[in-house]
């Protein structure tokens, strides 16, 4: 584990160790190592990756392996997943409003008019924002697209079920109140401005609420 969190450094390298990782932890001898990744630097890397790194498909495997992990640590390290909370739920928050760009269509004369009234309603949901600013002392470099397409949302149904089923009452509060909730609890915003200019605590609200009936 010190070694892949040595090599974690390296932006290039991350995709391959998230999939050499999700080997790890799926083998069946793994719950008794699952104390010692919880309280791991490896773990803050991977939750500083999947918060910051701008690549969807690295994002998904690592939430594919956050999901594998969470009833795992909620076994064999309780308390180590609590002080997570507030970086879990703020990777919620990143993921489940991830905004992507739909798929280029050629144009052709024939629906050329169709095109462009499609193109002039294109919601504010499918328009890439720049990325938020470290902070300098965070020392991260981040990840950019790992492949040359459309971005897609890494999806988040099931992260959300898991939070709610491990943390219901945390979580109802991480979502009444996104940036206070992560203040009040001490966690540091990894960019240069605040939680509440870093959130879009409506556009939050929204989204898990879609999530919430689809859990049910």
């Amino acid at each position: 584990m010190t070694e892949v969190y040595a090599a974690f450094a390296t932006p290039s390298s991350r995709l391959q160790l998230l999939i050499l990782l999700n080997g790890f932890t799926s083998d069946e001898a793994f719950p008794s190592l699952a104390s010692k990744l919880a309280s791991h630097q490896l773990m803050d890397s991977l939750l500083n990756s999947l918060l910051i790194d701008n690549s969807s498909t690295h994002c998904t495997i690592g939430l594919t392996g956050l999901v594998k992990l969470l009833p795992i640590f909620a076994v064999h390290a309780f308390d180590e997943l609590k002080k997570m909370l507030p970086r879990l739920f703020a990777t919620l928050a990143r993921v489940i409003c991830w905004k992507k760009r739909p798929p280029a269509v050629e144009p052709s004369p024939e629906r050329g008019d169709e095109l462009l009234e499609m193109d002039e309603n294109i919601s504010d949901e499918f328009v890439e924002t720049p990325s938020l600013e470290l902070r300098s002392d965070l020392g991260w470099q981040r990840l950019e697209s790992v492949f040359d397409v459309s971005p897609f949302a890494p999806p988040s149904d099931t992260y959300f079920s898991f939070l709610y089923y491990l943390f219901p009452c945390n979580l109802i509060r991480f979502l009444r109140a996104p940036s206070a909730y992560l203040n009040d609890r001490g966690y540091q915003t990894p960019f240069t401005v605040s939680w509440e200019d870093a959130l879009d605590n409506v556009n939050i609200r929204s989204k898990t609420e879609v999530c919430r009936h689809l859990s049910w």
